[in-house]
């Protein structure tokens, strides 16, 4: 009893401290815009440290670090990678900050699944975490935005990240969120699921950003047709209901959705057409390029990394390993930099990883019908190959890795670790 109650105290801390990461990356971007130190980077390592504290208190850490072999050759390996690097190329780190954050979302990675598989943490709590981190979110979002608090990302009054300090992370991390948000409202159809789903979409169109939109769509689509396979008889019902109330009920009905509409369109009419007035002047920009405005320029830092690749003296094992994290910039698609940095194996090894995790998660698709976790899991990858920001920031990167852990804890996990 008294062990099930500090349990119970550990999840509940644990609980807090993720629960509050909207607020810390909000307070976060005010320090970085003032030049002050990054207390995000501080309160990331408590939380790591924290959980491998349960680690050692949960039984011996020891054997925990020798389950970690691939993650120890996969970090052992980016630091051969620079090594390698800095001795052919006599270079210097262009910064400390990219292969660091890159190992850090590596770590916290193993992390939350050793906490899986010693039930410090588990699929309730992680869903606790995700929910509280939605409403958080859209009032460290919505209620500057009412106030006219805040930056915005473009020219023009164009886009709004409250107070974060990076809109593409804050862009990542509100894709995660919408799919979480879709997960839990295809499955009860609440009305708290539906106003929480709503509110991230609401997020996302005030952010203005094309890729977090066009996913946005998507999720939508993957609601209605959800919606009409599982709920075609609800539909049909509400639909016979409304055909036959009276016409005062009628009148009432239709003058409240049309209120509702009045004011979606107040709030959202100027995010929206400077949205569409900011991608028509990039179309123009990029000569028509549909792909380049699709990854705003992005393309073109591939062709320049890939000019820099092939005149290197030692381009055939820049090929296999990278180059270190010496080159002068992120490309921020995140395979590409992948395969610049630490070379082909660096993104054969990440294939392997995500294959693992797909491979798992599968499971809990044809159990528990979450296709909509599955979908977002693919869509997360298609946005960190388009527009980055994902394996090499700490911030949307420690969502992306509780994402992967919700993933995996299913009942076909815990049966695993019954028998593992």
């Amino acid at each position: 009893m008294i062990y099930m109650k500090e349990k119970d105290k550990f999840k509940q801390i644990i609980l807090i401290l993720f629960s509050i990461l909207p607020f810390i990356d909000s307070l976060n971007g005010i320090f970085i815009k003032n030049d002050m130190f990054s207390i995000g980077s501080l309160y990331k390592m408590l939380l790591i440290v924290y959980l491998i504290f349960l680690l050692a208190k949960k039984g011996d850490i020891l054997k925990i670090i020798s389950g970690s072999k691939y993650v120890l050759f996969f970090i052992i390996y980016i630091f051969l990678s620079i090594l390698i690097n800095l001795f052919l190329l006599q270079s210097h780190l262009i910064s400390y900050s990219y292969p660091f954050k890159l190992i850090f979302n590596i770590i916290f990675m193993y992390i939350l699944y050793s906490c899986l598989k010693n039930q410090i943490i588990n699929r309730e709590l992680l869903d606790r975490i995700f929910s509280n981190n939605v409403i958080f979110i859209i009032i460290c979002i919505f209620i500057p935005y009412i106030f006219g608090l805040g930056n915005t990302i473009y020219s023009g009054n164009i886009g709004y990240k409250g107070f974060y300090f990076s809109q593409n992370e804050l862009s990542a991390i509100l894709i995660i969120l919408l799919f979480y948000s879709l997960y839990k409202l295809c499955n009860d159809y609440s009305i708290i699921s539906f106003l929480k789903f709503i509110g991230i979409l609401f997020c996302i169109i005030i952010m203005s950003s094309k890729t977090s939109m066009l996913v946005a769509f998507i999720a939508i689509i993957v609601l209605c047709i959800n919606f009409i396979f599982t709920k075609k008889k609800y539909i049909l019902d509400i639909i016979y209901k409304f055909k036959n109330i009276d016409f005062k009920r009628k009148f009432l009905i239709s003058l409240t959705m049309l209120f509702i509409l009045v004011i979606c369109f107040y709030f959202l009419s100027k995010p929206i057409f400077g949205f569409l007035s900011r991608q028509t002047s990039l179309i123009t920009n990029y000569n028509g390029s549909i792909l380049a405005t699709i990854t705003s320029g992005r393309i073109y830092y591939v062709n320049d990394a890939t000019k820099q690749l092939i005149n290197s003296p030692y381009y055939i094992l820049n090929i296999l390993i990278g180059n270190g994290f010496i080159s002068n910039f992120l490309v921020e698609m995140d395979f590409f930099d992948i395969f610049f940095y630490i070379g082909l194996i660096g993104v054969l090894i990440l294939i392997w990883f995500i294959q693992w995790i797909f491979k798992k998660s599968t499971y809990m698709f044809v159990k528990d019908k979450s296709f909509s976790l599955i979908i977002g899991f693919i869509l997360l990858l298609c946005f960190s190959f388009v527009a980055g920001h994902i394996l090499f920031m700490s911030t949307s990167g420690i969502y992306a890795c509780l994402y992967c852990a919700f993933l995996l804890s299913n009942e076909h996990f815990k049966e695993e670790n019954k028998n593992g």
